[in-house]
């Protein structure tokens, strides 16, 4: 298991849920999904439709695990607001009642900043001291690789980083893990 806990009083944890920094393509929205069992067809506010596949019981065990344990989520997604589209149309209403938490920033010229989400999850966990997990497919290995997991951006609170395969997104062994580190740090 990735857990690292942080020393903090139990009072500190005792008012702060769990926050879910959450991505969507290559973790609740795998690429390779020649073998998805579900694909629905999303509009999003901006007029395009896309063909998303998924699979339903890694999204309603994970929205079982998020009403269970009161986790917050936070989007961390290129999909920004169009996230509620994704929420409603393919899943159903699942996953709903997060917020955008890190918008991609605009590009003006040349590549938008490789570490967009973790430098606006860092600057939210800072703030709040909350327990929190990241499910990522590409960000969490930029943020180990820059040293950003270890120098202190984060702060010190309890986390847990679930880093996805691109191609088979989150699993059922991830959300094991997710439940482990909330069974800790909600004990």
């Amino acid at each position: 298991m990735n857990t690292m806990i942080a020393l903090i009083t139990r009072a500190e944890l005792d008012t702060k849920p769990v926050l879910l920094a959450l991505d969507v393509d290559g973790v609740l929205c795998p690429f390779n999904d020649g073998w998805m069992p579900v694909r629905k067809p999303v509009r999003t506010k901006h007029g395009p439709t896309f063909l998303i596949g998924y699979h339903p019981e890694i999204i309603q065990a994970l929205d079982d695990t998020v009403r269970q344990y009161g986790i917050q989520i936070g989007w961390t997604t290129t999909w920004g607001r169009n996230v509620k589209a994704l929420i409603e149309q393919a899943f159903d209403g699942l996953l709903s009642g997060g917020a955008v938490l890190v918008k991609r920033p605009k590009r003006y010229r040349g590549p938008v900043p490789a570490d967009w989400k973790a430098t606006g999850i860092a600057a939210y966990v800072r703030k709040t001291g909350q327990p929190w997990v990241w499910a990522e497919d590409e960000s969490i290995g930029m943020a180990r690789l820059d040293g950003a997991l270890d120098d202190g951006r984060f702060g010190n609170a309890p986390r847990l980083l679930l880093e996805t395969d691109h191609d088979v997104g989150l699993t059922m062994e991830h959300l094991d893990e997710l439940r482990a580190f909330c069974e800790i740090v909600t004990a």
